[in-house]
């Protein structure tokens, strides 16, 4: 996360004045390089975590050692807000192993006032399967899902489902496994999607969906809802900050809490 200011620093402290002066010139481009040059030492790593079958590694990631305390955490979290860790644990499970189909619902934590640890609980995702192979939210740009039909989990963290980075017609067909668009490139992959987003953002969305259902109307909202499965958190954190994240205190968890293993 600070290699580029850690490679500043290096230079600074032993680097040639022509090599820092040529470090500042192409200052935007370091952190480009820096990932290039990484993707290169960690190629082994990520080849392997590429062809190992979700289900297999968060088994892996369990039988790594770890002090609990992430897992001690989360799962106050979880009482906190009054969710069933039996349910959410579950979902996950099945997601993972079954990856994005029709009867696989997004999972989606949502949070009322923020602090509740949405991104948290879902963290950990990004240690099991390698940042390089979970797809990170789309940003907005000419190409926003570059990519996806390469990720192992798609992990879009304080989404708004609003159509200004994706139209909504797009995103009903990410959130499902949609026969018709099998072979299209964008989703011919089977990566499960998991979204924090805030109650402000996909509150309004839900009030609509309902208010289509009441008058008997068509709607994309109530297309979108069905293809959910939200979790509402309204409670903080009983910590301030969490700079901690644990795979293999998420993959016990979730794995002894569904009771599917």
């Amino acid at each position: 996360m600070f290699a580029e200011k850690r490679l500043i620093q290096h230079l600074k402290d032993y680097g040639s004045p022509a090599l820092v002066n040529l470090a500042f010139k192409i200052r935007r481009q370091l952190p480009a390089l820096i990932d290039d040059v990484w993707s290169w030492e960690t190629v082994d790593d990520t080849l392997s975590l590429q062809g190992q079958p979700r289900i297999e590694r968060l088994f892996a990631a369990a039988r790594e050692a770890c002090n609990g305390q992430w897992r001690y955490l989360a799962e106050a979290c979880l009482r906190l807000n009054c969710i069933n860790a039996r349910s959410i644990c579950s979902d996950v499970f099945l997601l993972l192993r079954d990856g994005r189909r029709t009867d696989r619902p997004v999972l989606v934590l949502m949070g009322r006032f923020g602090g509740e640890g949405k991104s948290f609980f879902l963290a950990p995702l990004r240690s099991i399967y390698g940042q390089q192979n979970v797809q990170a939210t789309p940003q907005p740009g000419s190409f926003p899902l570059l990519n996806l039909e390469t990720k192992k989990v798609v992990l879009m963290d304080e989404w708004a489902f609003d159509s200004a980075v994706v139209p909504l017609p797009t995103q009903l067909l990410r959130y499902a496994q949609n026969k018709e668009y099998s072979g299209h490139l964008l989703y011919q992959g089977s990566a499960p999607i998991f979204v924090t987003c805030k109650e402000k953002d996909l509150g309004p969305l839900i009030c609509k969906a309902e208010a289509a259902v009441r008058l008997g109307e068509a709607s994309e909202h109530t297309m979108l809802l069905r293809r959910l499965r939200v979790y509402t958190l309204s409670q903080k954190l009983p910590v301030a900050e969490v700079h901690h994240e644990c795979g293999s205190c998420f993959a016990k968890m979730i794995i002894q809490n569904s009771g599917l293993s």
